[in-house]
């Protein structure tokens, strides 16, 4: 009876423990999933931030969704520049499609490469969208209107 209990407790112990384990998984995970599937991390940002013309980081930025991820996101090395992806199906696309790695300047319709812009929150846009600008200046052009 003794060597039952403790069986039954022991199995207890070992799936509480794969349970718990199996719950951590943290934001970091994102970068290893597949393009099949690819979890975006929805990160809040307060409202004032999304409203004011405020440089966001580049390495929190998925270039190719054109959001504000919160968290640094994988390196894509292209042309002697950085550009961001928050999977593989992202580091592919900056890799292989120009359009992942150019926008255009909502203040002066200029093509802008997304490693050198000037990115802030879209203060119209939802999902954490970016906006990416040639320069300050014509940021705070856009944001003056």
């Amino acid at each position: 009876m003794k060597i039952g209990t403790s069986l039954v407790g022991l199995s207890l112990l070992v799936l509480a423990i794969l349970w718990w384990n199996s719950s951590k998984k943290s934001a970091t995970d994102v970068s290893s999933t597949t393009a099949e599937n690819t979890t975006i991390v929805e990160t809040e940002v307060p409202v004032k931030l999304a409203s004011e013309n405020r440089r966001l980081p580049l390495d929190q930025i998925c270039m190719v969704n054109n959001a504000f991820m919160g968290i640094k996101q994988i390196e894509v090395p292209f042309d002697g520049k950085m550009y961001y992806g928050c999977c593989e199906m992202c580091v592919e696309k900056i890799q292989t499609q120009k359009a992942a790695r150019y926008a255009t300047d909502p203040q002066t319709g200029n093509e802008v490469d997304k490693a050198v812009a000037y990115i802030t929150l879209d203060p119209t846009g939802s999902n954490n969208a970016v906006l990416y600008f040639e320069s300050e200046q014509t940021s705070n052009q856009y944001f003056s209107k």
